[in-house]
């Protein structure tokens, strides 16, 4: 955050924000500062995540990492069914179709479209997660539909806790329980982990 005209417009629009930054410090990038210096500046934590985040992961260094590492990875990004089944290869114990919010590159395929093929690629026990655009408890239907085990929703949680603070994120949760059943209703599926056999 630097100081110019428009940040000073925002602060004085925004008093209790202002207020409450000024008590408790702008925000920061969290998951990277053990990794930093002690003290390090925002703009230089910045830097470090920019660091970590390059075009220099390919398979050969992706199995490197998977002999390195005894736990579990999860590969996320995936939107090719060529490519789930080169992680599955690599051994990798689940993947994440996902386009980043579209963050990247906007025309990436969205994971909805991209899950199917994915789906019958790989062996039907092989986990398979998805995100992007995932609104509603239909989306989330939807998605398990075409073949995910696990669908994440991000946004809506952030849009719910801007709107009504902390208990945005409950609220939010109820609202998709609710929007869950009626298309489980509909298309003849009684518990989501029978969905495979059901419908």
């Amino acid at each position: 955050m630097k100081l110019g005209p428009r940040l000073a417009f925002d602060l004085l629009r925004h008093p209790g924000w202002a207020l409450r930054t000024a008590r408790h410090g702008a925000p920061r990038f969290a998951n990277f500062e053990p990794y930093a210096e002690r003290g390090s500046s925002t703009q230089s934590l910045a830097q470090l995540m920019a660091g970590q985040s390059s075009g220099r992961l390919d398979w050969a260094l992706l199995r490197e990492i998977r002999d390195c590492w005894p736990g579990q990875i999860i590969l996320k990004g995936v939107s090719a069914s060529q490519d789930a089944v080169k992680a599955a290869e690599t051994g990798i114990d689940a993947v994440w179709v996902s386009n980043h919010g579209g963050r990247q590159l906007s025309s990436a395929p969205a994971p909805l479209d991209a899950i199917p093929e994915i789906r019958r690629a790989l062996p039907p026990s092989f986990p398979l997660a998805l995100d992007g655009g995932i609104r509603s408890g239909e989306d989330m239907i939807k998605a398990l539909a075409a073949g995910a085990d696990f669908v994440f929703a991000g946004r809506p949680f952030l849009y719910a806790i801007a709107a009504l603070g902390p208990s945005g994120a409950s609220r939010l949760i109820t609202q998709f329980a609710y929007e869950l059943e009626n298309p489980m209703a509909q298309i003849g599926w009684s518990d989501l982990d029978l969905k495979d056999g059901a419908g």
